[in-house]
């Protein structure tokens, strides 16, 4: 069994309470699988062009790293999630990161992080990584922006 983690971005949205995100699983696509949601909204981020670059991990551990990923511009948004398939979890940000949401699934066998940091010069060839208490499948996707 692996983990699976997917992460989605609106640019150039209007913050406010009345903001709705749906989900919809379909029978067939939910199927032996459980889904974690989280919804982050940032200011400041560049209105037309905010992505710049994404990289993603996996493991069977307690530590999952990503793959290295090099930003384009100083004062970049880094953003990462991470999965895990065992029960009853506690989950450790990476140096740096600031630990924002952890979402339990209503069958509490999966679980899902989300961390962040505010970077103010060029990273080149760094990694991101994110820590559980169990040793279990394990996935992270990063993305960064402008």
């Amino acid at each position: 069994t692996t983990e699976s983690i997917r992460m989605w971005y609106a640019k150039n949205i209007t913050g406010n309470a009345g903001n709705v995100v749906t989900i919809t699983y379909s029978a067939a696509s939910f199927n032996n699988t459980y889904g974690a949601v989280m919804v982050a909204e940032y200011s400041g981020l560049n209105i037309s062009t905010p992505f710049d670059q994404t990289a993603k991990g996996s493991a069977s551990a307690t530590t999952v790293t990503s793959s290295s990923f090099t930003t384009t511009s100083a004062n970049e948004l880094i953003a990462a999630c991470a999965g895990i398939g065992a029960l009853n979890n506690t989950f450790t940000p990476d140096t740096g990161y600031t630990l924002q949401m952890f979402a339990p699934t209503p069958t509490a066998s999966n679980a899902a992080a989300y961390e962040d940091k505010i970077v103010s010069s060029i990273q080149t060839g760094v990694t991101t990584s994110m820590t559980s208490n169990n040793n279990a499948n394990f996935a992270i996707v990063v993305e960064t922006f402008k």
